[in-house]
């Protein structure tokens, strides 16, 4: 067993309080990272997806044609698809899910 110091009565106590407390505050920020991280993860996917119903919608009406005004669900997500023409060429895209909008402008020559 270690001896007891009279002078030293009370030190285990606030250590272990500073050691819960820097703890704490470590695992706080961790947590707060995390959560940033992971918001930051959902807003980049929404912003490729975005990118990518965009790049296949163009890609069929260059080989299908259409109308010029689309609707697309994906996983129970409505997107809006927006041509505009210049002598039967795309000129403007435009996409947009209600929250977010992604354009493309193509400049004539």
């Amino acid at each position: 067993m270690s001896k007891k110091s009279s002078h030293c009565r009370g030190y285990i106590f606030l250590e272990s309080l500073i050691a819960f407390t820097l703890t704490c505050f470590i695992i706080g920020n961790y947590f707060s990272l995390m959560t940033f991280l992971l918001k930051s993860k959902q807003e980049n996917f929404d912003e490729i997806t975005l990118r990518r119903i965009l790049y296949e919608e163009v890609k069929q009406y260059e080989h299908h044609g259409g109308s010029l005004q689309r609707q697309r669900t994906i996983n129970n997500q409505e997107y809006d698809i927006t041509f505009s023409l210049n002598a039967q060429r795309p000129l403007k895209m435009e996409i947009t899910n209600g929250k977010r909008t992604f354009k493309i402008e193509k400049e004539s020559i």
